[in-house]
């Protein structure tokens, strides 16, 4: 049944509606979101339900923040507004007891478990891949290097349990997918099992978790609880947004809130589940119980025009608000042309807040273009994701040189180079006289007394700086050999004593927060993880080569409520934000980017999904269908989401001078 957004609006409000179940059915724009936001607040303000009473699913932290940041939470009383993962992180933590009674690979038993967040878990994995592939000849036909082997184990680690599938012969399923199996070695799957079991065993039996563990710990022990399971009759009302994008796993756990809810009330895009990350997996999820109920349809579009409406349909280039050039040779002319069109845009009266750059990945060259050429104009670009190495920054850079002087078992290798930028940074230096320095005290690595003559060229006040850096060494050296303070704690030091005082410290307070926090849980998840030795290495190592920045909470919620500029994100990004904007700009539309393969040496998403077969052969015809129907969605759902116009830009070769003609431009321009 359509109805429009009104008459639905005063439905929900006053729960006028058969059943304790209600489903609202509509497409991107169509004030699904909207309406479980004035739902949820109705229910406290008006329908005086404790917000205790209340558990409200989001798909990510953007969303969690896109919700809040319209609550009043000081009126309230605890807010139960979170993802399915941190929700299972919090269950796993509060009733771990079940777990260690019922588990028999936890052999050390503790208060609550150590969580091991992504980065962490794929860097653990490729520590095991390296190790095997050294010392027992594993994967040696495989070109690819460690890091990419485990974090396709740890990827198919995540959609096989978010699809209820165990984590054994995880590597027997995709191999038995494969059709030329002649061309494929068949101990490499064998192998990939094995060093699944030893990563999962080597966690469990130190009470750790990562996540794809902590999801199969959950419904193997929690949800075959019968004393948990009667505790989730603490959630009397259930709002689920996006449940399109949802796993399997937690629909599981839906299906048990409602049984014992009073009220759940699900809000549903059918032209979703896109999401194959977080395990979506719409094709089985419209078929089952929880979604049988009384459905709604809204029959409005508040975020797109009436003719971007029709295109989205069409997908024919007929329409007047699609503009197209790809006139440009070189990838270059085209993000020239990007920035001409994003000035031109804003010379018109477009604000920046409503221009969105969708680049099919997330881009470095693109990111520092707009920002170098925005910088003149105070403009803020706000990149969804992030991909800039963790070291890159001048700050991080500095913390981890001082750092490792701290610390009398860390071996470091820092180029002159390294050394120049932190002394000119620190010391507030022009780069020949830091160089000059480097090259006059530094003794095996290690900071010496400063001859009087680099006194006279760098200053006094330079001079002071520097031996407070090195009076600052020697006590937290000292502190550390007697265990009174440990690396997140220097860190903090750090900055606080060292840094403090330079231009734009307060801007990389977060930053440095960060890493104190991350360097905590980094290195006591590898003392755990008992075969690795010298954590404090492993730590130092894995930030200089391979650590990537990362968005705090805090990060996010400035990003929503206080920022202010032009938005640049990937498709997947930008539609699971929550953000708007009236102008979209589409980078490399020739790009194969846009809808990259599912196959890959190890993974592949659509093996562990309910309607596939093991045993079955996954071929090129299922593949390209396949990523042809992602693609319609991830096009469809962004049009939606747009209310002026697109730009569609491409180039004829790609940044590596590859000529360029994906499936994105085949479907718009029908060739």
């Amino acid at each position: 049944m359509k109805i429009r957004y009104s008459e639905l609006k005063n439905i929900i409000l006053e729960n006028n509606f058969h059943g304790k179940n209600l489903i609202v059915e509509g497409t991107s724009g169509s004030g699904k979101t909207t309406l479980a936001q004035e739902k949820y607040i109705n229910m406290i303000e008006w329908e005086k339900i404790k917000s205790e009473d209340i558990m409200v699913f989001v798909l990510n932290s953007h969303q969690k923040i896109d919700w809040t940041s319209k609550m009043q939470f000081d009126l309230w009383g605890q807010f139960k507004i979170d993802t399915y993962n941190n929700f299972i992180i919090k269950e796993l933590t509060k009733y771990w007891p079940i777990v260690e009674k019922n588990c028999d690979e936890v052999k050390e038993y503790m208060i609550k478990p150590e969580i091991i967040y992504q980065d962490t878990a794929v860097y653990m994995m490729e520590m095991l891949v390296d190790y095997f592939r050294k010392n027992r000849g594993y994967f040696l036909d495989i070109a690819e290097q460690s890091k990419k082997i485990a974090e396709e184990f740890i990827n198919s680690m995540n959609i096989s349990v978010l699809s209820l599938k165990e984590l054994k012969n995880i590597g027997k399923t995709v191999y038995s997918s494969i059709r030329l199996k002649e061309n494929k070695n068949t101990d490499n799957y064998t192998h990939m099992d094995e060093i699944i079991e030893h990563y999962t065993k080597s966690l469990l039996s130190s009470g750790s978790m990562d996540m794809s563990i902590a999801i199969y710990l959950y419904n193997k022990y929690l949800l075959n609880d019968k004393i948990y399971i009667e505790r989730l009759s603490s959630i009397k009302y259930l709002i689920v947004d996006d449940v399109d994008q949802i796993s399997k796993a937690q629909l599981k756990l839906l299906e048990l809130i409602q049984e014992r809810a009073e009220n759940i009330y699900l809000f549903f895009n059918p032209q979703g589940g896109f999401c194959n990350y977080y395990g979506a997996d719409i094709e089985y999820l419209d078929k089952c119980k929880l979604l049988s109920s009384e459905r709604l349809k809204l029959e409005e579009h508040f975020l797109c025009s009436d003719n971007l409406y029709l295109f989205s349909n069409t997908l024919k280039l007929n329409c007047a608000s699609v503009h197209i050039d790809l006139s440009s040779i070189f990838r270059s002319e085209m993000i020239n042309k990007i920035s001409e069109k994003v000035f031109n845009l804003m010379e018109n009266g477009i604000d920046s807040d409503d221009i969105c750059i969708i680049s099919p990945v997330n881009d470095d060259i693109l990111n520092y273009e707009m920002k170098t050429r925005f910088a003149s104009e105070s403009l803020n670009i706000k990149n969804l994701s992030k991909k800039n190495r963790l070291i890159d920054n001048i700050y991080i850079i500095s913390i981890i040189i001082i750092l490792s002087k701290c610390i009398g078992c860390i071996k470091h290798d820092f180029t002159k180079d390294d050394y120049r930028r932190f002394f000119s940074f620190v010391l507030g230096i022009d780069a020949l006289k830091a160089y000059k320095l480097v090259e006059n005290i530094m003794n095996f690595g290690e900071f010496t007394d400063l001859p009087d003559e680099m006194k006279n060229l760098i200053g006094s006040d330079a001079s002071i700086k520097y031996y407070h850096i090195l009076d600052f060494i020697k006590k937290c050296k000292y502190k550390y050999a007697k265990n009174e303070v440990n690396i997140s704690r220097i860190i903090r030091l750090v900055f606080l004593d060292v840094l403090i005082d330079i231009d734009n410290s307060q801007q990389n307070i977060g930053i440095c927060k960060n890493l104190s926090e991350f360097s905590e849980k980094f290195i006591s998840s590898l003392k755990n993880f008992k075969t690795i030795e010298n954590p404090q290495q492993k730590f130092i190592d894995f930030v200089r080569r391979e650590a990537m920045d990362f968005y705090s909470r805090y990060d996010i919620e400035k990003m929503h409520i206080e920022d202010r500029g032009i938005i640049i994100g990937t498709p997947y990004s930008f539609l699971t934000s929550n953000m708007k904007c009236s102008v979209q700009i589409w980078t490399d539309i020739q790009s194969n980017m846009w809808c990259p393969r599912n196959i890959k040496e190890f993974s592949n998403s659509y093996l562990f999904k309910a309607n596939w077969e093991n045993g079955c052969i996954y071929t090129e015809q299922i593949e390209e269908k396949n990523r042809l129907h992602l693609l319609k969605l991830l096009t469809k759902a962004l049009i939606k989401k747009c209310s002026k116009s697109i730009y569609l830009y491409g180039s004829e070769y790609s940044v590596n001078g590859y000529e360029q003609r994906g499936l994105l431009y085949n479907l718009i321009t029908g060739e």
